[in-house]
């Protein structure tokens, strides 16, 4: 993975943000935080986290996790090298099973999105983040900078990484640090249904009516780590 500083301002509370496939920082320039610094990681190809991540987060005397879209998986793959006891550990709009028909996306369309990959099919995949279009066109501007190739690399290194775990009958069964979980009713990439499945009987879940891509309906990072279950 690599790791990025998206707020570093030396505040006593640091939030550890998993990002989703495909991303940069760049989508997550106009989010702030009246609290928080915030430590980006993003690009899948190497799953491991970085060595400085446990060294970076020991001035902070409380830490937060976020893990957005198949950030949850990745943060969940890692989480016996997180920083000791955060605060807080969410998991938004994704799932620990998430290539399957039930509990995430299903396998012919994650194996088809990766095998259609092209500079035109990720445009129409970022625009399906969205349940509306003009939040749609607000992403595009500020729209990751990567090569698609890279992209591409990236969904197919986590299809192998996925598939090669177990399979888990579902949240309720799952070992899983997560003790909130947020789903999208309106989410179009990881169907809410599928989320709904996986999670059910978690005790701290709640459900949203947000699209996949939340962020610039609530831009303050704030407000993500701080949403309590209803």
């Amino acid at each position: 993975m690599h790791g990025r500083w998206m707020i570093h301002e030396q505040r006593d509370a640091l939030l550890i943000f998993f990002n989703g496939w495909g991303m940069d920082e760049k989508p997550f320039l106009p989010l702030v935080s009246q609290r928080l610094d915030v430590y980006m990681l993003c690009d899948y190809r190497d799953l491991s986290l970085p060595e400085s991540l446990v060294a970076l987060a020991a001035p902070y005397s409380e830490v937060h996790v976020l893990a957005w879209s198949l950030g949850v998986w990745a943060a969940w793959k890692n989480q016996a090298e997180w920083p000791a006891a955060p605060a807080s550990i969410t998991a938004l709009n994704g799932t620990l099973q998430p290539i399957n028909s039930r509990f995430g996306i299903p396998p012919v369309i994650f194996d088809a999105t990766l095998a259609q990959l092209s500079p035109e099919t990720l445009t129409a995949f970022y625009h399906n983040m969205f349940p509306s279009e003009t939040t749609a066109m607000e992403f595009m501007q500020l729209a990751p900078v990567r090569p698609w190739e890279k992209i591409r690399d990236e969904l197919a290194q986590l299809r192998a990484a996925i598939l090669a775990e177990p399979g888990f009958a579902g949240g309720k069964a799952t070992p899983q640090p997560f003790g909130r979980v947020l789903i999208g009713m309106q989410d179009r990439i990881i169907p809410a249904a599928a989320q709904r499945r996986f999670w059910q009987g978690h005790p701290a879940c709640r459900r949203l009516e947000i699209g996949h891509f939340p962020f610039y309906a609530e831009p303050q990072w704030d407000a993500w780590v701080n949403y309590e279950p209803a």
